[in-house]
């Protein structure tokens, strides 16, 4: 995915920003490196939540049709 396609979505969490779009990447703040967390197709809308109770925060996102997701 080049540094310049679409992000749909972002949201902060510690010292990483996570953006999706045409994948899910975390980026390191403040030292600015980045990988992808997940591939595939992701809408408008996302957030942090604790679903499970495990005290920890676990991403929430709209998946598209746009890509198959790797397993």
């Amino acid at each position: 995915m080049p540094h310049d396609a679409p992000v749909a979505g972002v949201a902060l969490a510690q010292h990483q920003l996570i953006t999706w779009g045409r994948c899910v990447r975390s980026w390191d703040l403040p030292a600015g490196g980045h990988r992808v967390l997940l591939p595939g197709s992701f809408a408008e809308g996302g957030c942090f939540m604790d679903v499970n109770g495990d005290g920890r925060p676990d991403l929430i996102l709209n998946e598209t049709e746009g890509q198959a997701r790797a397993s």
